[in-house]
């Protein structure tokens, strides 16, 4: 009897502690802990640039075809590192992408290559936004350049019976501005993004060669 007594407590023994092994831990982080996450920054938008995820514009070229310009669905994790111009930097942050171009406020990057002093971004509006600016939008080692500069600002455009308030036009140049001769016009309305873009010949722009002019819009914020 004794004996069939001690197989029953061993039995209770080894049951408790298979039950002890299945016990889930339901302790919660501490705040420390939690902190040790990595946070990344977002990058804001531009006004006159509105590249937010998920949106579109629908443009009409000079063959009356529609062209369609886009950002991703989605903002992606995006790293400051630049083999050449800062190797060390280990900064990321989150930003979207339009027409697989990711959007700094008013920069998108460019694909680098192995030149030393490519630059891997451009400049499609300046900071300082004022009549007159003369910016460098692209520097291609040795000696590419393109330029823009602020013909007007604040502005009322009216394209396709539909006027646009608040528009920048930029003056394109295929050079460093300063004794160059512009080659194209950029239309930019503030909260839509790109309203026109043309690229013209001659000094009067008497030759209009590509244009897209805006039909359609979603910015989804």
């Amino acid at each position: 009897m004794k004996k069939y007594i001690m197989y029953i407590l061993a039995f209770f023994v080894l049951t408790s502690c298979e039950k002890e092994n299945l016990t889930v831990d339901n302790t919660v982080p501490d705040e420390d802990s939690i902190s040790l996450l990595p946070v990344y920054d977002t990058v804001p938008m531009g006004e006159y640039f509105p590249a937010y995820p998920n949106s579109y514009w629908i443009y009409l070229n000079l063959d009356g075809d529609t062209v369609i310009h886009k950002t991703d669905t989605i903002y992606s994790l995006h790293s400051n590192y630049h083999p050449y111009q800062n190797p060390y930097d280990t900064t990321k942050y989150y930003a979207c992408k339009y027409d697989g171009r990711t959007v700094k406020k008013y920069e998108l990057s460019v694909r680098s290559n192995h030149y030393v002093h490519e630059t891997s971004w451009e400049t499609i509006l300046p900071d300082n936004l004022y009549e007159g600016n003369l910016f460098l939008k692209h520097y291609s080692w040795p000696y590419t350049y393109s330029s823009g500069r602020i013909l007007k600002i604040d502005t009322t455009v009216m394209l396709n019976s539909t006027s646009y308030d608040s528009v920048i036009i930029v003056l394109e140049y295929l050079g460093p501005g300063i004794g160059c001769v512009p080659h194209g016009k950029t239309y930019y309305a503030k909260n839509i993004g790109i309203i026109k873009k043309e690229t013209c010949t001659g000094e009067g722009f008497d030759k209009i060669t590509s244009q897209e002019i805006l039909l359609n819009y979603h910015i989804e914020k």
